[in-house]
């Protein structure tokens, strides 16, 4: 699990960092943690539809709950996720390819 401490990004970056920065930063640790599973061989799920207020209950009050991820072996070799085209993602001209 990957929390916030919005204070604590506050204190140097005010409302910004509360709201913005102390969220960025726990989900990059989150997938940089995810990248360094997968490459020691681990399987990881990003989980992040959960109710704030049962983790702490579980966990105590360590920050903010943003993400939290499921770590193991995977059983099978999942299929390849589907990706939308770049076309649909940025807006801009793009050089064709052939």
């Amino acid at each position: 699990m990957f929390c916030t401490d919005p204070s604590r990004s506050a204190e140097k970056y005010g409302e910004r960092g509360r709201e913005l920065y102390s969220i960025q930063d726990a989900t990059i640790a989150g997938t940089f943690a995810m990248l360094a599973a997968v490459d020691l061989g681990l399987s990881t799920v990003w989980v992040g539809d959960f109710d704030e207020e049962s983790v702490r209950k579980v966990v105590g009050d360590p920050g903010r709950p943003v993400v939290m991820f499921s770590l193991g072996y995977a059983a099978e070799e999942p299929k390849p996720a589907g990706r939308r085209a770049i076309e649909e993602i940025f807006s801009g001209d793009f050089p064709q390819t052939d």
